[in-house]
């Protein structure tokens, strides 16, 4: 099995074809339905940190880590594990400069499948 935390790209592309069971147009949806979810979920954990709620913040990073890690995008599954491991603490001292952390890797996601998928995702 590959060493995902050694991984350079954004995204797996090799996991993700077999999640897809090599289906583009799988893949396609795929990407869409974690790319809708995902920002909702992004939107949601701002809320929560700014309501100080380390267990909504727990909650919703931990989903997010899931989902980036069943489509193959592992830097963006360990910022927020990062993120998640802190809030479960509840320690959210360092909640913004994470939350950044987060959303640069999420917009580098978007960039790197709008780019290899020629805006069918994303």
């Amino acid at each position: 099995m590959k060493d995902y935390k050694e991984a350079s790209l954004p995204l797996d592309i090799e996991h993700l074809a077999d999640v897809s069971g090599g289906d583009w147009e799988f893949e396609c949806e795929l990407l869409d339905e974690y790319f809708t979810t995902a920002s909702t979920g992004l939107q949601s954990l701002s809320k929560a940190v700014e309501e100080a709620n380390s267990d909504e913040a727990h909650r919703l990073a931990h989903s997010l880590k899931g989902s980036s890690r069943s489509i193959g995008a592992w830097p963006m599954g360990d910022v927020c594990e990062q993120f998640d491991i802190a809030a479960r603490a509840g320690d959210l001292s360092e909640a913004g400069p994470m939350l950044e952390a987060i959303r640069a890797r999420f917009e580098e996601l978007e960039r790197f499948v709008r780019a290899k998928w020629n805006n069918k995702a994303a």
